[in-house]
């Protein structure tokens, strides 16, 4: 049986809404439900038994069973769809350019959340004292709706909005055709899109699925997405996998 680390639900909100999602998904599932209050909480090493909560809880749980990260973000194979130049560039250099562009860290989600650097004060927050950041730096596009598309083993099993004109709704195929054409993925992921102003479709960035939100993904079908990625992180059976 697996056993489901989950982080307490009771203590935030946003998060604790997906947290929950997921906990109700492996209780369904049959799964031994542990909720703690943080990862020290967890003194299990078997890597089959999964941790469910924010990206740092998760993190923590994987550091601890010596499993190495992996990033996608823009993958190379899809860079057809992003309609918008993307580069690699650090925080220094961006604060001493100050290029109208879209942010985020590379290679760690948890230093700051991605914006849109217009001027020194939009920077704020986004140093780091262990030194200068390698950062992603797209131009900035017009997106009006955005939606997350959960694909497991190669098949979309779901599509949702999260943001924007309520409206509106993307070209599923341009969507079908990156999933089809993405061949160097991990067994779940999630893949983001967005409409623009101007009715295109874009790639917004490829999401690693061992803590990203459901969005009001079936939660049954959102708890075997997330064991189906940290099976194949932590090279255990995905017991899921049905």
């Amino acid at each position: 049986m697996v056993t489901a680390y989950v982080y307490d639900f009771t203590a935030d909100n946003v998060r604790s809404a997906c947290t929950y999602s997921a906990y109700l998904g492996f209780k369904f599932l049959g799964a031994d439900l542990q909720i703690v209050k943080n990862s020290a909480e967890i003194q299990d090493e078997n890597p089959e038994n999964i941790a469910i909560g924010g990206v740092g809880f998760v993190v923590d749980r994987l550091n601890k069973l010596g499993v190495p990260m992996e990033y996608y973000d823009y993958p190379a194979e899809l860079e057809e769809f992003l309609g918008r130049k993307v580069w690699v560039s650090t925080i220094n250099q961006v604060a001493a350019e100050l290029p109208f562009a879209f942010v985020k860290p590379k290679d760690d989600d948890k230093l700051f959340t991605g914006r849109v650097v217009r001027s020194t004060k939009d920077l704020i927050g986004t140093g780091s004292q262990t030194g200068d950041i390698p950062v992603y730096c797209s131009e900035v596009v017009n997106m009006i709706a955005e939606f997350r598309t959960f694909v497991r083993y190669g098949k979309i099993i779901g599509i949702k909005q999260y943001s924007g004109n309520y409206r509106l709704k993307p070209d599923y195929d341009i969507i079908e055709k990156a999933v089809k054409q993405f061949k160097n993925c991990p067994n779940a992921y999630g893949i983001d899109f967005c409409v623009t102003d101007d009715n295109k479709t874009l790639l917004v960035e490829v999401n690693d699925a061992y803590a990203i939100g459901n969005y009001g993904l079936d939660v049954i079908d959102y708890a075997k997405f997330l064991y189906t990625r940290w099976a194949q992180l932590t090279k255990s059976k995905d017991w899921y996998n049905f």
